[in-house]
């Protein structure tokens, strides 16, 4: 993906509908060995890097932790959080999940559908990851080429969540969010800076 030489904001999606007619070819499940090659595609920023974004609810920076495999850390206001890639809605610490189910996102195809089940203790939730398509969008922190990923979470007990992406492979994270969950506001973030880590 690249900026179009216009200046243009490029979009490309595909509907819910239209990428279940493809979902069947497209999300094939991995074997582990495969999984762990695609893991190995799965980059983030350099440990230290401190990312800061203008959210609908005030500034948050996060400070790049460490990423071992498909699972990733990230300490905001000092306080540590884990999740597996960045599209599970939850899939940190105390979550059972299929790791090869999470894996089969990568590599990200316009397209895709991905679906999982994650339980903790006798709460059990189902998530479906959908690579809606490409946007080249521009932030406060520059023009980035990114891929937007929507993943949809529903709990047996009716809470639902919707988190909609733009990851930019360049840098390895999440460019801009929105969020819509049962019982709470809509909030929504865009990547104002990114601080490289001193050594």
């Amino acid at each position: 993906m690249h900026a179009s030489k216009s200046g243009k904001i490029r979009t490309k999606f595909l509907t819910w509908n239209s990428a279940l007619a493809v979902a069947l070819s497209l999300s094939v499940m991995p074997s582990a060995t495969m999984a762990q090659e695609i893991s190995d595609q799965f980059r983030t920023p350099a440990p230290g890097t401190e990312l800061t974004y203008a959210c609908s609810d005030g500034e948050r920076r996060i400070t790049i932790d460490k990423a071992t495999g498909l699972q990733v850390r990230w300490r905001k206001n000092e306080r540590l959080y884990e999740n597996m890639t960045l599209f599970c809605w939850a899939c940190g610490r105390g979550i059972s999940v299929e790791r090869t189910q999470v894996a089969a996102i990568y590599p990200l195809i316009s397209g895709k559908i991905v679906g999982f089940r994650r339980h903790k203790g006798d709460r059990a939730w189902t998530d479906t990851v959908f690579v809606m398509g490409t946007e080249t969008i521009d932030t406060p922190a520059g023009r980035f080429d990114t891929y937007v990923v929507q993943t949809r979470s529903e709990s047996d007990e009716g809470w639902t969540g919707m988190r909609t992406a733009h990851y930019a492979p360049s840098l390895g994270w999440v460019v801009r969010v929105t969020k819509e969950q049962s019982g709470r506001k809509p909030t929504s973030c865009e990547l104002e800076a990114v601080a490289e880590p001193t050594t």
